[in-house]
This record gives structure tokens, sequence and C-alpha cells, in this order.
């Protein structure tokens, strides 16, 4: 299992233990690097990389289902998928899902003075994830930890993102930033995938949050 986070910061690192990240040309198409590997081996790769619990779901499987499996995630297509009928076009075994939690309170600050308005913390996050036969090869999330105060938002203590990959052979970077006006707050990561030979793939995922802790706008890569 390969699983990390960003802070407002750029994110590169190889989505395969041990492997170090291709680079890339002026046009984008990432030259042949010693972390090619044949179909078996990229099979092997990819069940050692799962969690326990996504073990359980591939161990359920049928041997012809596996191999379908790794035929289909092998396949770079799987890395430009941002929505359900993106996935079905490469195979009805895939599936996406976004998910987004509502704002939530994480207590008030004290107030200062009889004048002073008393500031809430809140945490938002939205979240999208990429399945094949159920299991769950790939997940980003983007998540906005804020303040509040007289109905806008005043400041905010992180703006990150977090991904989980079990594909072997990809690399992944990003970026998260905020973004302030008229009272609200948008975090966002601009999000970035390739393996080698293959162009590399861009996609944005993002939050938006009012004063009154409501999320206005999610989007997902």
């Amino acid at each position: 299992m390969v699983t990390g986070s960003i802070t407002a910061a750029t994110l590169s690192v190889a989505l395969l233990a041990g492997a170090a990240p291709a680079q890339a040309n002026p046009d984008g198409v990432h030259a042949a690097t010693d972390t090619e590997m044949n179909i078996e081996q990229f099979g092997e790769s990819f069940v050692e990389n799962l969690p326990a619990s996504e073990v359980k779901k591939w161990e359920a499987l049928s041997a012809e289902q596996q191999a379908e499996v790794i035929h289909v995630l092998s396949d770079p297509r799987v890395d430009s998928i941002s929505t359900t009928e993106d996935a079905k076009e490469i195979s009805p075994l895939l599936d996406y899902e976004e998910v987004s939690v509502p704002a939530t309170s994480l207590g008030t600050l004290a107030e200062r003075g009889a004048t002073t308005m008393a500031t809430t913390r809140r945490n938002a996050w939205t979240e999208a994830y990429w399945t094949i036969l159920g299991l769950r090869y790939a997940e980003v999330r983007t998540t906005v930890n804020y303040n509040t105060s007289g109905g806008r938002v005043v400041s905010h203590n992180a703006c990150y993102a977090n991904y989980t990959n079990h594909v072997p052979l990809r690399t992944i970077q990003g970026t998260s930033y905020t973004i302030y006006g008229n009272g609200k707050l948008t975090c966002e990561t601009a999000w970035s995938i390739a393996r080698p030979l293959q162009q590399t793939q861009y996609g944005y995922q993002g939050i938006r949050v009012n004063g009154y802790g409501n999320i206005e706008a999610t989007w997902n890569p």
C-alpha cells in the first residue's frame, strides 16, 4: 500500500514502493525507465501493495477475475478516469465515486472581550475514489481546516491533500493552495499522474466553504 499527503506544497512520489519517478521530456511524454515491468510483475506488485482489507476482496475473486483486474489496471487509460461514464467506457468492471463531508465544528475559541466575536474552527473535505470489482485501487482527498466569525471565513489552519494508490508504475504530483473571496474560502489541489512512456494526465480537486459552515461547491479530478 502506498499513501501520502501534501500540505500547501508540491508532492512528488513514485507510486510503487522503492521506485524512482520517471523523468519527463519537454513534450510531457515520459521516457522508459527501469520501473517498467511485464504483466506478471505488474500483478505481483499490485497484490503486494494492497492493504489487508483489499487483500480479502482480491482473494474472493476467481482466477479469471484476478487476471482481468490486472489486465485492466495495466491499461494507462485508467489514469484519466474522471466520471463513471469514463470508467465504464474502459471496462464494466471499473467504477468511480465522489464523496464530500459537510463542514464540522471543531470548537469555538474563547472570547477575549465583550466586543470580540467568537471564532469557530471548522473542517471539511472532498474525495474521489476508483474501484474495480469492488477493490478500491486509488483515492484522492482534499481537506480544509478553517476559522469562521460573523458569517465569514477569517483564516485557515490547513489546506492539504491525501492520496492512496495501489497501481504500480504510477507517479503522482500535486499542489494544494487557497483562494479567499467574499468571505469564502476555496481549497484546491492540482493533481497530475504519469506512467513511463505515457502522456501526463492532469486534474483539479477542490472545495469552497462559507462562513456559516456550509460547503458551497466541490469538484474532483
